[in-house]
């Protein structure tokens, strides 16, 4: 696969715009008095659109309106529309597929040479340009939708310990996106579980590693242990986020 066709996987933005170009607006003529009409692109799009909304680039309705060619007027109109909301949830669904795979497969990837610490600096540089990607540009939909994903993700028994921690940041992503505290502090508690579960699994990691001999790997292991530091990480939720206590 080319560069920016990968690219085109994980960036929401050209995701969007690929989508679009490549959507086939399919005749209205004939079809029966009753039956759903096929969305027009130009909705299509809106629909999309919906994806990056409320996010930093797509904060406001006229910039959706200026993108689409659509009026302010009619936007509105769709956005009371249940199918509208259909096709931006269905969009978003296909695009997480694509993005929280491949975002769990860096975490656990390993450079082809092991041993080379600069490759293993490269995989953090671009875990780091993925989670950019996502605080910058993802939207209302694309968060809620992720959410209920990486909820899921986090609980599945075989995931790894490092695989765990990316999904944590990306949670950590989701809760900075809400102003509903409910849901933000729903994340949050999320967040304070994984803690535990995190540690729990590099400790795991790091008896593994003494077993097989690879003393690097295990003091890596005891070294995240520390820094992780589960009640002091908790307090800096507690501070960037406030408590649930004080907002009750």
């Amino acid at each position: 696969m080319e560069t920016t066709e990968f690219l085109e996987q994980l960036d929401i933005n050209l995701w969007i715009k690929k989508k679009v170009r490549e959507y086939h607006e399919s005749s209205r003529a004939g079809v029966p008095r009753g039956d759903s009409l096929p969305v027009p692109k130009h909705k299509y799009h809106a629909a999309l659109l919906m994806l990056v909304y409320g996010g930093k680039y797509f904060c406001d309705l006229s910039q959706v309106s200026e993108e689409t060619g659509c009026s302010y007027n009619l936007l509105a109109k769709w956005r009371t529309e249940r199918k509208f909301w259909a096709l931006a949830e269905e969009a978003a669904d296909e695009f997480l597929k694509t993005y929280l795979g491949f975002y769990v497969h860096l975490a656990d990837a390993k450079p082809s040479n092991p041993d080379d610490d600069n490759g293993w600096d490269d995989l953090a540089r671009e875990q780091g340009k993925m989670l950019s990607l996502v605080e910058q540009n993802w939207g209302d939909v694309l968060f809620e939708r992720a959410y209920e994903k990486l909820d899921k993700m986090s609980r599945e028994p075989k995931i790894s310990s490092k695989a765990l921690t990316q999904l944590y940041y990306l949670m950590i992503a989701c809760a900075r996106h809400w102003k509903d505290d409910e849901l933000k502090f729903k994340i949050i508690d999320r967040c304070k579980e994984m803690n535990s579960e995190l540690v729990a699994g590099f400790k795991d990691a790091a008896k593994v590693a003494w077993a097989k001999g690879d003393k690097r790997a295990a003091e890596g292991f005891l070294e995240i242990i520390a820094n992780w530091a589960i009640e002091g990480n908790n307090d800096f939720l507690d501070m960037a986020f406030g408590s649930r206590r004080k907002q009750g």
